[in-house]
């Protein structure tokens, strides 16, 4: 039975991929590093460790990325709030607002629909084989068991829409308690939600939000070469505004 919580990609043997994390509506950051690194769609994979949307200025260019054959996310807990609002608009609104979520409710409702149902599809993680055989992970905060193996059996017996209810999901999404366990039966785990001044790596768990979303703390968005571990920061380039 195909698990639709966890996607699994095989090496990419045409070209390149390259992780970033919680661009929350800064897709202008995203095109220039892209264009920077002379991304090519043709070949190379873009993956996104959640928190596709709010906070940021274009948060409704969401579903245009999402369409992307190229471009493959995790869902993080900002995702996660924008479908649970839609399943009890009332109950859950003024939390989405509060956490930066008030673009999505001046959205026309089928606008709304199309952008959960994009939601909805998006796996809890991802595994990457990486060019020379090791096995790098994604989630969005964290994984909450000690082994990897364990962790995509365990999320195996969920439907997702019971996952996302689950305490397993609300642990890998929102939660930040383990941030110094290594992960066994994986070489790399690559993680968002947790906003820090540089990209850092504890253990095998690499932490890749830097916090573009808060630019009054000098926040910026990083690209991260998951293969040659080359790093790429848009507060580096000359951006212009829309």
């Amino acid at each position: 039975m195909t698990n639709k919580n966890y996607l699994k990609f095989s090496k990419n043997t045409r070209g390149r991929d390259f992780i970033a994390s919680d661009v929350h509506g800064h897709y202008g950051e995203l095109e220039a590093l892209l264009e920077h690194v002379s991304f090519d769609p043709e070949k190379d994979r873009l993956f996104i460790a959640g928190d596709l949307v709010d906070r940021g200025p274009f948060s409704i260019k969401v579903l245009e990325w999402l369409a992307k054959p190229w471009v493959h996310a995790v869902i993080g807990n900002h995702d996660l709030m924008c479908i649970a609002a839609g399943v009890d608009l009332q109950g859950r609104r003024q939390r989405h607002v509060n956490h930066g979520g008030a673009w999505f409710y001046e959205l026309p409702s089928g606008t709304r629909a199309a952008i959960i149902h994009a939601f909805q599809r998006l796996p809890l993680a991802i595994e990457v084989e990486a060019q020379d055989g090791r096995r790098l992970g994604i989630v969005h905060a964290q994984c909450p068991m000690d082994d990897w193996d364990d962790f995509v059996l365990e999320i195996s017996h969920y439907s997702p829409e019971l996952l996302r209810g689950s305490h397993l999901a609300e642990s890998t999404v929102w939660r930040v308690d383990r941030y110094n366990k290594t992960i066994g039966n994986l070489d790399i785990l690559f993680v968002g939600h947790t906003s820090l001044k540089s990209r850092q790596r504890l253990g095998n768990i690499c932490y890749i939000d830097t916090g573009v979303c808060y630019p009054e703390q000098h926040g910026f968005l990083t690209l991260v070469d998951m293969n040659s571990n080359e790093t790429y920061e848009s507060c580096t380039l000359t951006l212009e505004t829309p």
